[in-house]
């Protein structure tokens, strides 16, 4: 691509800051708006947490905190304890903190694809994931999925940053984000068995790999002290598990439901908002093999144009496949938990529509379609 002179640069990056400006204040205001609309308790869930804080806020509950069977980590409630002391039984204000944490993701989303992609496509990511119907619709809500998704997406800007200017600190902050996303979500280890590869094929990466598993380890024994301490919810976890090895093993068909179900729930519903009847498999099945061809596309051109950060690449390709086998065999299927992968279905899906457009001549404005990297 041609290379622009330094007054059309600054032309086009204030267009970008502009477009970028509007992005966030119409998500914002819509974040803010539609948060109304859901009361803590909705879901059941939600409520099932801020009880747990409210419990958790008290050192004297610790051992007869019991959350529910399928939650078994303390997490969002967690998370949410300090802020229980200040807001009371007002629950309303903790909702707030969930919408601050939607915005802050959309922020996050468009620092992390910006030095993966051209300034339009940058635009388009981060519009889609703004106005995306499910962040929208969890953007007021306390549940954990768009808080796992600020430290999926934060634990990859540290991990690029951690690469290009090694230092212990960054390792020390990188181990902590993603020990504390396993205590998260349950499936948040995967950033662990994402990572670490990622840094262990590299010699620097080697190094750098041991100081992010000190935190990690320390997260790690946490864990280990709130199971031991807690054998209700050790034995309901692991009773979950058997019943899931027992499905399966009694169903060999179903592996087609699960397939159907990912691309209803997690590509098309997800990405979309519309929901569609469980009996239209053959159109599943179509939109999926779309899909991964989309982002096998984008994903083979942003590793062609970016040799120097291709350990990146390597983490974010394991964590997408990762969690996408985990939450395809996995029986309790919602779409919530779409929202740490959709920044990395629509980097790589927009990089692949652009590369599949390429050889056809099309018009757009010279600094938007700049090379990646821009700014």
């Amino acid at each position: 691509m041609k290379r622009l002179s330094p007054a059309s640069q600054d032309w086009d990056e204030r267009h970008f800051n502009f477009l970028f400006t509007l992005i966030i204040v119409g998500s914002a205001l819509l974040f803010v708006v539609l948060n109304s609309q859901y009361s803590t308790g909705v879901y059941n869930d939600d409520a099932v947490y801020v009880i747990a804080a409210r419990q958790l806020a008290d050192p004297s509950a610790i051992r007869s905190l019991i959350v529910k069977p399928d939650y078994p980590l303390p997490g969002l409630p967690l998370l949410l304890a300090p802020l229980i002391k200040v807001t009371g039984d007002d629950w309303i204000a903790l909702e707030w903190l969930s919408v601050l944490v939607s915005m802050a993701l959309v922020f996050l989303v468009e620092r992390w694809v910006r030095p993966w992609l051209t300034a339009g496509e940058t635009l388009a990511v981060t519009a889609l994931f703004a106005l995306n119907p499910l962040v929208i619709k969890f953007a007021g809500i306390l549940m954990p999925a768009p808080y796992y998704a600020i430290v999926v997406i934060l634990s990859f800007v540290l991990l690029r940053q951690l690469l290009e200017k090694p230092s212990r600190k960054k390792s020390l902050a990188l181990g902590f984000l993603v020990g504390w996303g396993g205590v998260l979500r349950p499936e948040g280890f995967l950033l662990l068995t994402s990572i670490a590869p990622a840094l262990a094929i590299t010699n620097n990466g080697r190094h750098l790999l041991r100081w992010v598993l000190i935190p990690v380890a320390g997260w790690a024994l946490f864990v280990w002290y709130w199971f031991h301490s807690r054998p209700y919810e050790r034995t309901e976890y692991g009773g979950d598990l058997t019943a899931l090895a027992s499905y399966w093993s009694h169903h060999f068909l179903s592996g087609l439901f699960f397939a159907g179900e990912f691309c209803r729930l997690f590509l098309i519903k997800a990405l979309t908002g519309i929901s569609l009847p469980k009996d239209l498999s053959w159109f599943f099945f179509v939109v999926m093999l779309l899909c991964v061809g989309l982002v096998t596309a984008g994903f083979r051109n942003v590793w062609k144009q970016s040799p120097s950060h291709r350990t990146d690449l390597v983490a974010i390709a394991l964590f997408f496949l990762l969690y996408c086998a985990v939450h395809f065999f996995w029986h309790i299927a919602s779409t919530r938990y779409a929202i740490p992968l959709l920044p990395i279905l629509l980097l790589f899906g927009i990089r692949g529509f652009n590369a599949w457009l390429s050889p056809l001549p099309r018009p757009g404005w010279s600094g938007l379609a700049s090379t990646p990297g821009h700014g």
